[in-house]
């Protein structure tokens, strides 16, 4: 990795890194250009049609809570400039500002995850930073420096009053968070939106004929004979009326396909 330099910084801020929503959002940084803990990632975004680029299992897990959450934009790796605003910061709280490695350069700060809402003419922006717990639990004195830089982080974001937040893997629905990622390539699958008419079909079959001791792979089986379609489609279909919330399947329990698949407010007896 080559080391950063002004005129790195000045050029990736010239490209306009950083800028723009939706699918014309350019992240600041991207998986290549550093390290990461645990396996970062590129995958395809839901709400914004294009590819993100996450930093961590962590991270990963937050877009798909937030994809389900339907937020209208989600920006990673956002850069809080202009960059010697956070410098300040750090000159006010008496503590060092992070700098690239190998210099003394300080570093153009990001925010993990910037959070857009739009309700009728008005847009609200969240701001997330993610973590894992062990990072900033305040019991670890290794802990102190990741610490300082969200306080610089926190403090950049109250100044513009928009709210900021830190978050861990604890405070997600990790089960729910692992059904939706096991249906999540049923939405990506555009070659397949031709089946969309079918949602409404395929949900009034499910509710139809589910049951609590029939496995999940013998209902869709079934609902693929009710409606005459392949069962590869009527899989795509189950993944697509979970994603849009139009069948009540219960996510807090994992889903396997030879088993029966709980519903909502269902009570449980096996």
């Amino acid at each position: 990795m080559k080391k950063k330099t002004i005129k790195t910084v000045e050029n990736w801020i010239r490209k306009g890194k950083g800028k723009g929503e939706g699918s014309n959002y350019i992240p600041f940084i991207r998986v290549r250009d550093f390290g990461s803990r645990g396996r970062s990632s590129k995958p395809m975004g839901l709400i914004t049609g294009r590819t993100h680029q996450l930093f961590s299992d962590n991270e990963y897990n937050h877009l798909i809570w937030y994809e389900y959450n339907r937020f209208d934009d989600i920006r990673e790796q956002y850069p809080l400039l202009p960059h010697i605003e956070t410098q300040d910061i750090a000159r006010l709280l008496s503590v060092k500002h992070p700098v690239y490695p190998g210099t003394n350069i300080p570093i153009v700060m990001t925010s993990d995850i910037v959070l857009t809402k739009v309700k009728r003419e008005s847009k609200s922006i969240q701001v997330v930073s993610i973590k894992y717990y062990d990072e900033i639990d305040p019991d670890n004195s290794k802990n102190a420096r990741t610490l300082e830089k969200l306080k610089i982080e926190e403090i950049y974001w109250n100044l513009r009053k928009i709210k900021w937040t830190l978050s861990t893997e604890r405070d997600l629905p990790l089960t729910k968070i692992k059904n939706l990622d096991a249906f999540r390539h049923t939405l990506l699958a555009s070659e397949l939106n031709w089946l969309i008419p079918y949602l409404p079909i395929f949900s009034k079959a499910f509710m139809k004929l589910w049951n609590d001791s029939r496995s999940l792979n013998n209902l869709l089986n079934n609902i693929a004979a009710v409606i005459d379609l392949d069962l590869d489609y009527v899989f795509n279909l189950f993944g697509r009326s979970i994603w849009l919330n139009l069948i009540p399947v219960d996510l807090d329990y994992k889903i396997k396909h030879e088993s029966p698949v709980k519903l909502s407010g269902q009570v449980w007896t096996s």
